[in-house]
């Protein structure tokens, strides 16, 4: 009997130091109810098909990011949103806050058209700063960005 407890003494001491020894080479995770966790989730992809719509705006914009010298980024409030024709969705709200990005009028290489009266307007909106007003067509394209279509700077 005194062999049996003496056994069962060396395997839990043995037990307890290969236990130890663990602690030391990895980290323990915290936890979960002494650590607030937050799940942080991939936004989701864009939608599959995306209904036409085409949404007539005025808006004020909040941020304008130049890339290149054709290419910009523009943030825009929206201050009314209608849709443009009876047969258009509008997935903008007034009170709204979007990125958008011209959708210039391409040739077949993909290049900007310059002589467009469309992709004047669009490139003239580069010019703009914080706070301007905006009047124009807006779209959510099948690749889930929004687009500034065209635009009235008068």
């Amino acid at each position: 009997m005194r062999n049996i407890l003496l056994a069962l003494i060396f395997v839990g001491c043995s037990a307890s130091n290969k236990e130890s020894a663990a602690d030391k080479s990895v980290p323990q995770q915290p936890k979960a109810d002494s650590v607030a966790v937050s799940k942080v989730t991939a936004p989701p992809p864009p939608p599959a098909s995306v209904k036409a719509n085409m949404t007539m705006m005025g808006a004020e914009v909040t941020s304008i990011q130049l890339n290149g010298d054709t290419d910009y980024i523009m943030g825009l409030a929206l201050r009314t949103a209608l849709p443009y024709r009876n047969t258009d969705v509008s997935f903008a709200e007034p009170g709204q806050e979007l990125i958008v990005r011209p959708a210039f009028e391409r040739d077949p290489g993909g290049g900007i058209i310059p002589t467009s009266p469309r992709n004047t307007r669009l490139l003239e909106a580069r010019s703009l700063k914080v706070g301007d007003p905006i009047i124009g067509k807006i779209s959510l394209f099948q690749d889930g960005l929004w687009y500034l279509v065209d635009t009235t700077l008068d």
